[in-house]
């Protein structure tokens, strides 16, 4: 097997030794014709800029997940722009491009012609992006290659100006708009907390104050008002008293006139019996108390002597006695004071209601 493989060798390298020259002029034939072809054929260059789009003020972490797709879409719109007409004539004419081309045919088509040359390929992660431009002349394909990348530069800062004005004017408007909400929302709690100013939480501490104060201005009031009631009481038994005692000596001083008309007795008889009950009554409180019945009677017996001098004294001066009675001064004073309780316990019921 291997001396077949062999004599096979051997058969191939000897057909190449006598044919070589027949090989070597189809190689000799095949170089001159590619380098005829190569010399013949235009040059083609090719010029790239390798852009990279960053947004602008925008933390990584806090992307949303459709941020990519809005690069593309801003790098989409950017590439329309560039490309468009005036853009492209203005490139064109400016690095004076197809001079033979714009003599013979009408802008549109050498537009045409510019944009089968330029090719913009985005990258896979979306931010970046390659402007390629081909063309015969080298140093015009990098002047146009640099033109649309600085256009791109250019568009782009146009382009983010164009949407912070629209962001700041969006911004200024929702502000607006905040701040009238807000100041709406504070007039609404202003009047709420106006018209329920006193049941605000925050006012509970102080309610809770007043209303023990009030609770210890009324226990106040009323312990003032049982106290006016216990003094209005008394007063009334004293003015009960007094008019009982001017009753009493009324009857005693009539009696005792009448005593007089019938025995003729003078105004000596009157003071005699006061020294005498005097004289009596000091040997009573010698022998017993205060509390003992005798003294009692003796002592009121001499309190109605005494009045009935003092009113006897006040007929001979031309007071009436009638006027005398009614004008006990004891008594004014305590139906005066009597009025004034009852005017503040009035009062004090009022202001509890």
């Amino acid at each position: 097997m291997e001396i077949q493989q062999i004599q096979l060798i051997r058969k191939y390298s000897d057909l190449v030794f006598r044919k070589k020259v027949l090989i070597a002029s189809f190689l000799l034939i095949g170089m001159v014709a590619g380098l005829f072809y190569y010399l013949s054929q235009p040059k083609t260059y090719t010029a790239s800029a390798l852009l990279s789009y960053q947004q602008q003020s925008v933390n990584p972490a806090r992307m949303a997940p459709d941020e990519e797709e809005q690069i593309q879409d801003i790098v989409s719109t950017l590439t329309d722009i560039v490309t468009s007409r005036s853009s492209l004539e203005k490139i064109i004419i400016d690095l004076d491009l197809f001079p033979k081309v714009r003599q013979q045919r009408p802008m549109e088509d050498v537009i045409n012609m510019m944009r089968r040359h330029i090719e913009i390929t985005p990258s896979r992660r979306g931010n970046t992006f390659n402007v390629t431009v081909t063309g015969a002349n080298p140093q015009k394909t990098a002047r146009v290659a640099n033109a649309l990348a600085s256009k791109f530069i250019e568009e782009n800062l146009q382009y983010r100006e164009e949407r912070a004005s629209e962001t700041f004017a969006y911004s200024q408007d929702e502000l607006e708009m905040a701040k009238e909400l807000l100041d709406l929302k504070e007039a609404a709690m202003r009047d709420y907390r106006l018209k329920y100013y006193n049941e605000m939480p925050e006012q509970r501490p102080d309610n809770v104050m007043r209303l023990n104060a009030l609770q210890d201005q009324y226990q106040d009031r009323q312990n003032s008002i049982q106290e006016l009631e216990r003094t209005q009481i008394l007063v009334q038994d004293q003015i009960s008293a007094r008019k009982r005692i001017i009753k009493e000596n009324e009857q005693l001083r009539l009696a005792l006139i009448s005593q007089r008309e019938g025995e003729g007795a003078s105004e000596e008889s009157i003071s005699e019996r006061i020294e005498r009950l005097t004289s009596e009554l000091s040997n009573l409180r010698n022998r017993y108390t205060e509390k003992h019945p005798e003294i009692k009677r003796l002592s009121r017996e001499l309190d109605h002597l005494k009045q009935l001098a003092i009113s006897e004294g006040a007929n001979e001066n031309g007071s009436a006695g009638s006027g005398g009675r009614s004008s006990d001064q004891d008594l004014l004073d305590l139906q005066l004071q009597l009025k004034d309780i009852r005017l503040s316990v009035d009062r004090l019921q009022d202001e509890q209601m």
